[in-house]
Formats: structure tokens, sequence, C-alpha cells
């Protein structure tokens, strides 16, 4: 399954920083905001020069209160995003 907007986002959970389980399915009925980093080791398949190879994304995912992926941001640059996002949020959750 992608991972593109309008699609269904997939339950996962991951540790958070004292070693407890958190999951994307507790957060049901909340927005929200998903960003992979390089340190975090976000592999992605890339092209490059013809050629494909494994490579870390900066990406950023908007999940909707009802756990589909409302806006995807690929290749993120640092400067400016966090307003971006929460300007995209707002726009969204008016409607």
């Amino acid at each position: 399954m992608k991972l593109e907007r309008g699609n269904k986002a997939i339950d996962f959970c991951l540790p958070d920083e004292n070693e407890n389980k958190v999951c994307l399915s507790n957060f049901l009925g909340k927005w929200v905001v998903l960003y992979f980093y390089p340190k975090d080791n976000a592999w992605v398949l890339k092209k490059m020069y013809g050629r494909e190879y494994y490579g870390v994304e900066r990406s950023t995912f908007l999940i909707t209160s009802v756990s589909e992926i409302g806006y995807v941001w690929r290749k993120v640059k640092v400067k400016g995003h966090v307003q971006e996002v929460k300007e995209k949020l707002k726009k969204l959750q008016a409607y």
C-alpha cells in the first residue's frame, strides 16, 4: 500500500522516550502530524542518474481524525515547513 493522500493510514506502534508502546490507533479521533527525518533511518528507494538506490527522505504526513492520509510532503525543506503544515491542517480541518 502506498502512502498517498486519501489512503487509509496503516496502524503501527513505536516506542516512546520511556520505551512505552505508542500506536497510531491511540490517536483515532485526533489529527496527527507524522514527520520522518534522516536520523530516524526512514529508507526509501530513490532514482538518480538512471540508477536506483536506497536513501533517506525527509517526509511529513498529515493524518486525519479518521486515520486517512490527509496530505503528504516529500523532500521536506525545514525552513518554513512547520508554518506550512499548520496552515494546511487548519485548512483541512475547516472542511
